[in-house]
């Protein structure tokens, strides 16, 4: 709380009054004259002081700063909404299984495992096997044999593990951990007579 001089009659009264309780001059509602700086009542339309025309000023005070707030406000609202969109789209709508996939070594599940390559030149021919997953469904390329296209679902979750099974000319299932969404266990044991699981690493654009 602090004291302003009554601009009624002068006299020392709190900015929190109503009114002035010596004159009755309205306290709180006031406007200052942006010309001469006196304070007058709410309402008045000209300063008697000056002359200069009140009401016309804060209407004009008022049309310009909504006027800035379209201007401003608006493009931050939109870019706001985009990054959200952004945000909820990656992370909620999209699976961790979206994506280009590449396969970088072949296990038999316990302690051997090779590279793609030297898989490669041990089967003589392309061990390679590319996948790219899409909300819709699937394309791929296992070696140089075999092009491949379908569809896949969330098969099974469990363990901090997302379980999917892939189907399309060859069925197989895909295993993805929580700890690690770039890399990518494709089991075709229980598909084929190929006791082996390749792991694919995400290929980062």
């Amino acid at each position: 709380m602090a004291l302003i001089n009554c601009p009624g009659c002068g006299k020392e009264v709190s900015d929190q009054s109503s009114a002035c309780p010596s004159c009755g001059f309205p306290i709180n509602n006031t406007v200052r004259c942006p010309e001469c700086g006196r304070i007058l009542p709410q309402g008045t339309s000209t300063c008697p002081d000056c002359g200069y025309p009140i009401n016309e000023t804060s209407k004009k005070r008022n049309g310009s700063n909504t006027k800035k707030f379209l201007i401003i406000g608006i493009p931050l609202l939109l870019i706001a909404i985009i990054g959200v969109a952004f945000i909820v789209k990656n992370n909620f709508f999209n699976d961790p299984i979206i994506g280009k996939w590449k396969a970088t070594y072949i296990t038999d599940g316990g302690t051997n495992t090779i590279s793609i390559a030297e898989a490669s030149e041990s089967f003589g021919e392309s061990a390679n096997i590319e996948i790219t997953f899409k909300e819709d469904g699937f394309t791929a390329k296992y070696g140089d044999y075999l092009n491949d296209s379908g569809t896949w679902f969330l098969d099974s979750e469990g363990d901090g593990k997302k379980k999917y099974y892939v189907s399309g000319k060859e069925s197989f299932y895909v295993e993805i951990s929580d700890d690690d969404k770039d890399t990518m266990k494709l089991n075709l044991s229980e598909y084929s007579y190929y006791d082996m699981i390749f792991i694919l690493e995400r290929v980062k654009r």
